[in-house]
């Protein structure tokens, strides 16, 4: 990912999409921004499980691409930024350089696709679903865990808290991303 965009407007950008970064996370890749190029620039993207936000930036992308960046620790470092074009560069071990005015910085990313953002009820229930035939044989403890989740989603109402059903979907994927069934 190669990009460059204005560090006035990114900072104005972070200022919106960090109100929605955990300070204590149970998944440790929520407390990250995830950065996406897109047709007209940059799009952050920060959540806590309940509540996501995501903000556009206009950029100049020479090359697209995703990655997450820790949260509270980019956005400090571009607030300290000068007034300038910011020029940010990724290379494919996930380590962002970000130079602004004679001023660099280096920081490792997270891949973005631990970064999950479910959007509805039904993709919930439908996650739940495959969790359930991934894990009945594997793992008893999860397999015992996951029959009140499923219980709790069928009979509370769209707008209920599911937290707990979205961390469980992200342990269940955290312990078998290797076979990235669950998606």
């Amino acid at each position: 990912m190669k990009l460059s965009v204005n560090t006035t407007e990114l900072v104005n950008a972070l200022s919106i999409a960090t109100h929605a970064l955990s300070a204590r996370s149970t998944m440790p890749i929520l407390e990250g921004i995830l950065i996406e190029t897109t047709e007209s620039g940059i799009s952050l993207t920060c959540s806590d499980g309940a509540m996501t936000i995501s903000v556009s930036v206009p950029a100049e992308v020479a090359e697209e691409g995703r990655i997450v960046m820790p949260g509270r620790l980019f956005g400090d470092v571009v607030r300290k930024l000068p007034s300038g074009e910011l020029q940010m560069t990724v290379t494919v071990n996930m380590i962002a350089t970000l130079k602004c005015c004679g001023s660099r910085t280096t920081m490792a990313g997270k891949p973005a696709d631990l970064f999950t953002i479910i959007k509805s009820r039904a993709e919930l229930v439908r996650l739940l679903a495959k969790a359930r035939v991934l894990i009945d044989k594997n793992d008893p403890d999860l397999a015992a865990r996951i029959e009140p989740l499923v219980a709790k989603l069928a009979h509370n109402d769209e707008d209920s808290d599911d937290r707990d059903v979205r961390y469980f979907i992200q342990e269940v994927r955290d312990r078998y991303r290797e076979t990235k069934s669950l998606s």
